[in-house]
């Protein structure tokens, strides 16, 4: 498995395993957090070599290697070795399972893990969330997995059903318009072999026909009311106007109440009670990369994978719904340039909705990636840009809330600010 560390990769190669393939992987040499879970399955990542390829029946690529000049990918060329994209992988997978496809241009990870939470409570589920964790079993009915619509990844899969969060417009480096992206999804959409579940909440989908409908304001079909904030978050699920339970989720936010009401829309359709579903989203603890929060005296801090506006003010009413009476001192690292630069105004506004915002340069910081940020702070000056100066003035707040907020490592902010705090 060629780019073995990506997230949805690592995911792939440890359900390989597991259904009792023999797994290889090789990529650059970074420190990654999906690497701690390959070990843990036993699969070794090795850095780029020809003689990563004796041996082996077929070359799995990650999409950030299919099209380069990658030393491995020439030589399984030269050897005639078979070589498939990740997603097309995945794709020949699903088709021994009932598989439910996941997209949606925010909330795809947590509402896979709440979904496969539910699901493995009755019985064994293979599922592949895209923050690396994967589950394989032979045996299992259903296949739950994250579709991204990036490139249109997601136009390989055919899966039986089709649960969309929402159509936010993003990978503007790829799709050219608005129009183009909302498209692509209704292509995927019109590919389910079976149901297609929709938030009917959403601009784009709250007119389709068809569909089953979930929601908060569109009560349709499944939706929540009675929200309430305390310990957790906790709402009364209806179908129309029938109250059906109570449900109880340990995490707090809007948008936790729309990735549940997808999980749980689901679940139902499949014929699962909803008593059973209700007992396992009490059990739910988050996934890996979202809300991980540490308190350290009085402060605490917060680290997510929010990379889009979007997803920024979701996070920052979430932290604002748990911790009413902390200041919020928020940090971000944009991962990509036209990303940042397409929706320069959108980051800004959302994180100044924070008490303080401040914005971190790209891991690499590139020439090309400093004047991509240069030109956001010239634009946007109420967000600085982090230096070890500021860290230094950071660290005398107390009481407060560090959001960390990127799809990048974001480790840093913590890590600079208790330095600078035990100084």
């Amino acid at each position: 498995m060629l780019g073995i560390k990506g997230s949805g990769m690592s995911a792939l190669a440890i359900i390989l395993r597991q259904l009792g393939h023999t797994i290889t992987g090789s990529d650059l040499n970074y420190a990654s957090f999906t690497q701690e879970e390959l070990e843990k399955n036993g699969i070794c990542c090795s850095s780029f070599n020809k003689d990563n390829l004796n041996d082996i029946d077929l070359l799995v690529v990650g999409h950030k290697f299919i099209d380069s000049d990658n030393i491995e990918l020439i030589e399984a060329r030269n050897k005639h070795i078979k070589i498939i994209e990740y997603n097309e992988c995945l794709a020949n997978l699903i088709a021994n399972y009932y598989s439910i496809a996941v997209c949606g241009s925010n909330g795809k990870t947590t509402t896979t893990g709440l979904l496969a939470c539910i699901l493995d409570s009755i019985e064994n589920t293979t599922y592949l969330i895209g923050n690396s964790e994967g589950k394989g079993n032979k045996n299992s009915k259903y296949f739950v997995f994250e579709a991204c619509e990036h490139k249109k990844h997601f136009l390989k899969y055919f899966p039986n059903m089709i649960l969309v969060n929402n159509i936010d417009y993003d990978h503007v480096d790829f799709y050219k318009s608005e129009e183009e992206y909302v498209n692509a999804f209704m292509d995927f959409i019109n590919q389910s072999k079976d149901k297609v579940i929709v938030n009917a909440d959403d601009v784009h989908l709250k007119d389709l026909n068809n569909v089953i409908c979930f929601g908060i304001d569109n009560k349709k079909m499944f939706y929540a009311d009675n929200i309430n904030y305390d310990i957790g978050t906790d709402y009364d699920l209806y179908y129309k106007q029938d109250k059906l339970i109570h449900i109880h989720l340990k995490g707090y936010g809007k948008y936790l109440v729309y990735d549940s009401l997808a999980a749980i829309t689901c679940a139902i359709s499949l014929g699962i009670e909803i008593k059973v579903i209700a007992n396992a989203l009490k059990k739910f603890n988050g996934v890996k990369q979202r809300f991980k929060e540490t308190i350290i005296n009085d402060d605490v801090y917060i680290e997510d994978y929010a990379h889009h506006p979007s997803k920024i003010r979701s996070m920052i009413e979430a932290v604002k719904t748990k911790y009413p009476n902390k200041k919020i001192i928020a940090f971000y690292r944009p991962d990509r340039i036209p990303r940042l630069d397409y929706f320069s105004s959108s980051f800004a506004k959302e994180l100044l909705k924070a008490d303080k915002a401040y914005i971190l340069p790209f891991i690499n910081n590139t020439q090309e990636e400093k004047t991509s940020i240069n030109q956001f702070i010239k634009n946007n000056p109420k967000v600085k840009l982090v230096t070890e100066r500021l860290y230094k003035q950071v660290n005398s707040y107390r009481g407060v809330v560090y959001l960390a907020m990127s799809s990048k490592d974001i480790s840093e902010v913590k890590e600079k600010i208790l330095k600078y705090k035990g100084d």
